[in-house]
C-alpha cells in the first residue's frame, strides 16, 4: 500500500515524507534492511523542508532502524539529533526520541542513555498505553527494556515487559510480541530460568514469521539457551541456520551473538585457533559498530579463556582493557567480573599467586551484588581450577560443589559437566590396589580423552592448562596402563566410568567418547 502511495504525484510534501518513513519501517519489518535504508534516506532529504517533528520522526525512525545493522555509531547521531528536534514537541514523538536516544547511547557505553531512557519509560508505566507507543516493539518501554537487561536490573526489565505484552496482545501487534519475546528469553536466560527462556524463543519465532526482522534474534536466543541446556547438535544447527539468515540481511546484531555461540563450540570441540579466530571477527565487528557495552554481546570472558589458551597474551591486555574501559561509567557488574577474572589468569601466568587469588575474590565480591547464576558458575569454574592446580583441593572442592549445586539447580548441564569434570581431577587420587592396576587417575582420563580425539600433545595442554611434558607423561601412565603403544589403539579402547580398561566390544562407543565420561555424555571442555 506504501508503494502504490509512493507513486502518486499529487501527494503533498509532507504525506510523502511519513509515506517513505512508513515504507521504510514496513520494509524493515520484512527485514529488507537495504531498502529499507533507502527509503529512509529519501524521507530524510525531503523531511528537511518540513517541521521540526517531521524531521525527528524520520531521523528516529532510522535510527532505531540502523542500530541491529550497521550498530551503534552509525544511529546514535541520528538519534541524537531526532532528540535534539523533539525536545519541545509533545507527547510520543519526544518519548521515543528521548528513549531512542538513551538505548542507543546506552551501547556506546554512556551511562547517561540508561537514564534518559528510563525516565521516558516511567511516563508509561501507569495508565493507558496507546499503540503508537509500542513502535516497532522497541518504543519508549521496549527500548528501556533492552537497555536494562544490559545493565543488569532485571526486576526493571520484567515490569516494562509485563507491560508491553499486556498492550501488544490487546492491540495484535506482532512487532512488539516477538521484540518483546526476544528480550523475555533473554532476561531469562540470564537469571538461569533455562526452560522458561526456551519457550519464550520459541515463541518468539512464531510471531516472527509476522516479523521477520526478528527471526534472527530469535534463533540467536534459542542457540545461546541451548548451548547452556547442553544441546550440542541443535544448538550449531540453530547457529548454522541463523548465521545465513543474519549474514544475508545485514544483521551485524544478530551475527556477533550466533559467533559468540560458535566459538563456544569450537572450544569445546578442541579448535581453539578457529575459536580465537573468530572471537578476533567478534571484536573487529563490535568496534566497528561501535558497541562499548560489554553486556550487550557477553564475549569477552570466553575469548580471553581461548586466548590465554593458545598463549595470545597480547589479545588478553586489549580485551580486559576494552572491559575495563566499558565498565567505567555503567552500572552492570559483568564486565567487572570478566576484566577481573582475566587479570587473574594473567597474574596466574606471570606466578603472581597471590595477586591471582585476590583478583579472584574481588569476582566473587561482585557475584554478591547481583544475580547471574550461569557467570557465577563458570567464575566459581575458574577460580576452583585455579586453586586444584596449585594444590589447594580442599578449597577448591568446597568452590566446585558450589558452583555445581548452582548448575543442578538451574538445569544447566552444559556448564554442570565442565564442572563434574574439574571437581573428579580435584578429588584427589585414590589408591590404586593391585586389584586395579589398570585404573586410570581422573586427569589421565581427560588426557587420554583428548588424545583419542586426534588432538596434539601441545593442543591439550593449551585445555588442559598444563605443560606439553606433564601431557607426555600422563599418556605414557595411560598407554602403560592400557597396554597400549600409540593414538590408534587409544581410540579403539573401551573404558567404563571408573576409567578401568575394558574388553573392547563390537558396537561400543570408543574412547573418544567414553573415556573418562558417564555413557553416552558428549565431550566436555574445561572453562580454564
Amino acid at each position: 500500500m506504501y508503494e502504490r502511495l509512493r507513486t502518486q504525484a499529487d501527494l503533498d510534501l509532507t504525506d510523502r515524507v511519513q509515506t517513505l518513513r512508513m515504507l521504510g519501517r514496513a520494509l524493515f519489518a520484512t527485514a529488507a534492511h537495504d531498502q529499507a535504508a533507502q527509503r529512509l534516506a529519501e524521507a530524510a532529504a525531503l523531511a528537511e523542508a518540513c517541521d521540526a517533528a517531521t524531521v525527528a520522526e524520520v531521523l528516529l525512525t532510522d535510527a532505531v532502524a540502523s542500530w541491529f545493522t550497521l550498530g551503534p555509531r552509525h544511529s546514535l547521531p541520528l538519534a541524537t539529533r531526532a532528540r535534539e528536534l523533539a525536545g519541545t514537541a509533545a507527547g510520543p514523538v519526544r518519548r521515543q526520541a528521548s528513549a531512542a536516544w538513551g538505548f542507543v547511547a546506552s551501547l556506546t557505553g554512556d551511562p547517561a542513555g540508561l537514564v534518559a531512557s528510563h525516565a521516558a519509560a516511567q511516563e508509561l508505566m501507569s495508565g493507558s498505553l496507546e499503540v503508537s507507543e509500542l513502535w516497532w516493539g522497541l518504543g519508549p518501554l521496549g527500548s528501556f527494556a533492552i537497555a536494562a537487561l544490559f545493565a543488569e536490573r532485571f526486576t526493571e526489565v520484567e515490569r516494562a515487559l509485563e507491560r508491553i505484552m499486556t498492550a501488544a496482545e490487546q492491540a495484535g501487534s506482532a512487532e512488539a510480541m516477538a521484540a518483546q519475546l526476544v528480550t523475555k528469553a533473554l532476561l531469562a536466560a540470564r537469571r538461569g530460568r533455562l526452560a522458561e527462556a526456551l519457550v519464550a524463543a520459541e515463541q518468539a519465532s512464531a510471531w516472527a514469521d509476522l516479523a521477520p526482522y526478528c527471526e534472527a534474534p530469535a534463533g540467536f536466543a534459542h542457540a545461546e539457551i541451548l548451548l547452556l541446556m547442553g544441546r550440542l547438535t541443535e544448538c550449531a544447527e540453530w547457529c548454522q541456520r541463523m548465521e545465513a539468515i543474519a549474514a544475508a540481511r545485514g544483521q551485524s546484531y544478530a551475527l556477533l551473538r550466533l559467533w559468540h555461540v560458535r566459538a563456544q563450540l569450537l572450544h569445546h570441540s578442541g579448535d581453539l585457533d578457529g575459536a580465537c579466530g573468530l572471537y578476533a571477527r567478534i571484536e573487529q565487528l563490535t568496534t566497528r559498530m561501535g558497541i562499548a557495552e560489554p553486556c550487550a554481546v557477553p564475549w569477552a570472558r570466553h575469548a580471553l579463556n581461548a586466548y590465554l589458551a593458545t598463549t595470545r597474551v597480547e589479545d588478553v591486555h586489549r580485551v580486559i582493557g576494552w572491559l575495563e574501559r566499558g565498565a567505567k561509567g555503567l552500572s552492570c557488574r559483568y564486565p567487572r567480573i570478566a576484566a577481573a577474572t582475566g587479570r587473574a589468569w594473567l597474574a596466574d601466568t606471570d606466578g603472581d599467586l597471590t595477586a591471582a587469588e585476590a583478583h579472584f575474590r574481588t569476582t566473587l565480591a561482585l557475584h554478591e551484588q547481583v544475580q547471574l547464576p550461569m557467570e557465577h558458575i563458570e567464575t566459581l569454574l575458574a577460580y576452583g581450577s585455579f586453586l586444584r592446580r596449585h594444590g589447594d583441593r580442599k578449597r577448591a572442592r568446597a568452590l566446585l560443589v558450589q558452583a555445581l549445586a548452582i548448575a543442578d539447580t538451574h538445569h544447566a548441564p552444559w556448564l554442570g559437566d565442565q564442572v563434574r569434570e574439574e571437581l573428579r581431577v580435584a578429588g584427589g587420587r585414590r589408591r590404586r590396589t593391585c586389584e586395579e592396576p589398570t585404573r586410570l587417575t581422573a586427569q589421565e582420563a581427560r588426557v587420554g580423552r583428548l588424545a583419542a580425539t586426534g588432538q596434539s600433545n601441545k593442543t591439550i595442554a593449551s585445555q588442559l592448562n598444563i605443560s606439553v611434558k606433564t601431557v607426555e607423561y600422563h599418556l605414557g601412565q595411560v598407554y602403560t596402563k592400557l597396554g597400549i603403544s600409540s593414538r590408534h589403539q587409544l581410540t579403539n579402547t573401551h573404558y567404563d566410568d571408573t576409567h578401568t580398561l575394558m574388553p573392547t566390544l563390537p558396537n561400543v562407543q570408543t574412547a573418544s567418547q567414553r573415556l573418562g565420561t558417564p555413557q553416552g555424555k558428549r565431550h566436555r571442555h574445561r572453562l580454564s
